[in-house]
This record gives structure tokens, C-alpha cells and sequence, in this order.
């Protein structure tokens, strides 16, 4: 199953991609502010077996999941030019929790009935958490009070290393996905990132894959739809 990324992924991290599986590029064009043009976890979230998309997803990676087979559901807002309207579709869900805000997107929210929901203030919910096996990372301070509050191990990382294009820095969760066991991170070695990203696949028993040599960046997610959460 593909992985759906920025198309300004680095031409370093996109030549690893490609050795496990087929890439589609992401690119909203001027739907949203620059900074977040090409991350697919703006208007893309999976929820068990489905994905819910949002009404003004590009044509051309709609096409693509339909061609995919996948079980799709439109949402009711379309993304937006700024926040909030860009975190309708940035959320966090596995096969226990769902990590939802006051801006999540309705279609989301009434397919976690069975989930345990967790509010959060923070609207940015995927671009900051991020699950591996049994531990999350994250890199807003709310959300991680939240998670330890619900006794669930989760390790902040300080984002400001992490370079997003246009913006400040970026965040945790855009620069990582997940591919069979491996943890693969859009970031080099020897920082404190990756000091803490070690600690966590060594806790958790995943390999943690480098795709980049020099810095680290935030591609809103590696997304790969064929993982079973």
C-alpha cells in the first residue's frame, strides 16, 4: 500500500521511500497556507477501516484512493485557507483511543463511537502525536498532560529543531510513519530528537529508520494507509 507524502519531500528521504513501497505526492496547491501545502494529514484521517476525506480533497489524490479500493467517507467542512479550518482532518486515532478537538470534523467524530474519546485543546492533533507500539510521542505540552492524565506513556519532544518551510518549526508527528515494524523518520542522527525516538523503538522493540542525513523535517506524516492501527 502506497505512502502519500509532501511533494517537497527531500529527494534523500524520497530515494528510502521508494525502497519500501510506491509513493503518491501530495500537493493541496492553494487550498491552505503554503507552509502545510503538501501534507496529506490535513485532509486526510483514517478511522478503523475507513478513510474520511475532505470534501475539497486535490482531485487527484481522491482519484487515487478510489483506485485504491479503500472505504472512503466525505467529511462536512472543507479544509480552509488558515486555522482553524485546517484541523477539521488532524487527528489522532488508533484501535483504542481517538485524540479529537473542538474543530475535528463531525463524519470523524461519529465514526469513534466505539473509541475512547480524548479532548484536547490543541486543533493540530496529528502534526504533534504520534504512536509507537504501546508509547506516543508528542511535542504540544497540552496534549501530553492529557495523555499522562489518561496514564497512557507519552514522551514530549521539544519541535524546534524540526524545520518546516514558512513556519516557525514544525512537529513530531509530521516528520514520522510507520512501516511494517520499522519507525521511519524524516530526520538525521544525534540530536535530541532522535535520542528520544531511539529510546522509545528500543523500549518498544521497532526499528528506527533514518531518511535523512542533515536535519529534520515535517512533511505532514508518512502516511500509509495499508497500516492496520
Amino acid at each position: 500500500m502506497p505512502f502519500i507524502i509532501d511533494y517537497r519531500c527531500p529527494p534523500e528521504a524520497k530515494e528510502k521511500l521508494q525502497a519500501y513501497d510506491d509513493i503518491h505526492y501530495f500537493n493541496a496547491g492553494k487550498i491552505v497556507y503554503p507552509a502545510i501545502g503538501g501534507h496529506p494529514d490535513i485532509f486526510i484521517a483514517k478511522t478503523g477501516k475507513q478513510v474520511v476525506h475532505a470534501p475539497n480533497t486535490p482531485p487527484d489524490t481522491l482519484r487515487y484512493l478510489q483506485s485504491l479500493n479503500f472505504e472512503l467517507k466525505e467529511g462536512k467542512n472543507a479544509v480552509g485557507f488558515r486555522y482553524p479550518q485546517t484541523a477539521h482532518y488532524n487527528v489522532f486515532i488508533d484501535d483504542k483511543i481517538a485524540v479529537l478537538s473542538a474543530h475535528s470534523d463531525e463524519v470523524i467524530k461519529n465514526s469513534c463511537t466505539d473509541l475512547e474519546i480524548i479532548e484536547v485543546k490543541q486543533g493540530y492533533i496529528a502534526c504533534n502525536l504520534f504512536k509507537i507500539g504501546k508509547s506516543y510521542i508528542c511535542s504540544d505540552r497540552g496534549i501530553e498532560k492529557t495523555m499522562l492524565q489518561k496514564e497512557l506513556p507519552c514522551f514530549y519532544s521539544d519541535p524546534r529543531n524540526i524545520i518546516l518551510p514558512g513556519a516557525g518549526n514544525g512537529f513530531i508527528g509530521g516528520t514520522l510513519g510507520i512501516f511494517d515494524e520499522k519507525v521511519l523518520f524524516c530526520g538525521n542522527k544525534n540530536n535530541p530528537t532522535a535520542n528520544l525516538l531511539e529510546e522509545i523503538c528500543k523500549r518498544e522493540d521497532k526499528e528506527l529508520v533514518y531518511l535523512c542525513h542533515s536535519k529534520i523535517y515535517d512533511l505532514g506524516g508518512i502516511m500509509h494507509l495499508g497500516l492496520k492501527i
